[in-house]
């Protein structure tokens, strides 16, 4: 089978190799079934629950692989093994059989957005777009906070180019330059620590960055270029170390580092956080506690609405 556009792929992942899975898995998918869960249109699920031999022998995997079917559909393959009771067949429904409610609603949400962010719907989230963005970046200032001495000003900058990096994964369908005016609008109106910068500030502090930097590395540089003082101090490899404890759900700090990639796995950690009661003693959560006053609260409890037209789990 041919993997296309998986989580692994991102250069956060490279170090996971799922190869022997996907080799795996021509023949697993083969009559399982997505149970209670509606797919996406353009998308069918498999979840992996170990009812028989094929499933219990694949090397276990925390994030979404997405591979090619026989007639070009989509199909997202899913690990939730950990998250279900020891079963001997194949269940009727997940519900069933869940251990881990949390656990197992958590794959099936980030199954859902990440099927609709691939087929291009974010307007189905553009009412988190702010707060999502003032959460990653906050999020981001408190783990550099644990290595680094912001001052004020720079702990704004930080914040500022951060939910930009945000905003320009929610703006992926649009061209350069008119993704670049959207980027510095949504930042007039992000709640951030600190009074925004004005325009002309942000188009002085992006003049020398790449607004359009899609990786965690290219942040990591826009960081480097926007707060010059620190800049021996910004370290790629120290700020993935800060993410340790951030979250203690499904993938546990692989979670916490994809996130910094993947647009599905940020909302789906940050609704988790806000909204699931198993969560609210994570990094994360306590971090949107603080924040709640600059973020929409109800709007990451919409997005349930969103879940409920594929999955009533």
């Amino acid at each position: 089978m041919k993997k296309i556009n998986v989580i692994y792929d991102l250069p956060t992942m490279q170090a996971y190799n799922i190869n022997k899975v996907v080799d795996k898995l021509g023949e697993v998918v083969i009559g399982s079934k997505s149970y209670e869960i509606t797919p996406v249109e353009g998308f069918s699920y498999v979840f992996i629950v170990g009812y028989d031999d094929k499933e219990k022998d694949l090397q276990p995997w925390d994030h979404p692989i997405i591979i090619e079917g026989v007639r070009d559909e989509k199909i997202m393959v899913i690990d939730v093994r950990k998250y279900v009771q020891n079963v001997k067949e194949q269940p009727t429904m997940l519900i069933d059989v869940a251990k881990d409610l949390s656990g197992l609603r958590f794959n099936i949400n980030r199954a859902i957005f990440l099927s609709l962010i691939s087929q291009g719907l974010l307007g189905k989230f553009k009412q988190v777009q702010n707060s999502v963005a003032t959460l990653f970046s906050t999020m981001l200032t408190t783990t550099m906070s644990q290595y680094i001495d912001l001052n004020p000003r720079e702990k704004l900058i930080v914040e500022t180019v951060a939910a930009g990096y945000v905003h320009n994964m929610f703006l992926v369908n649009y061209g350069e330059d008119e993704k670049a005016q959207a980027v510095k609008a949504r930042l007039l109106h992000t709640r951030l620590s600190l009074p925004n910068l004005k325009k002309k500030e942000l188009d002085d502090l992006f003049l020398d960055i790449n607004i359009g930097a899609n990786t965690f590395s290219g942040l990591v540089e826009n960081l480097k270029h926007s707060v010059i003082s620190k800049k021996d101090m910004i370290d790629e490899v120290a700020m993935y170390n800060s993410m340790n404890g951030l979250f203690y759900g499904p993938g546990n700090v692989s979670t916490s580092i994809v996130q910094l990639e993947d647009l599905s796995t940020m909302i789906t950690l940050y609704h988790a956080a806000i909204t699931d009661p198993t969560y609210k003693r994570t990094k994360i959560a306590m971090i949107a506690n603080n924040a709640k006053k600059r973020i929409e609260i109800k709007e990451f409890e919409k997005l349930s609405n969103i879940i409920k037209e594929y999955s009533n789990l």
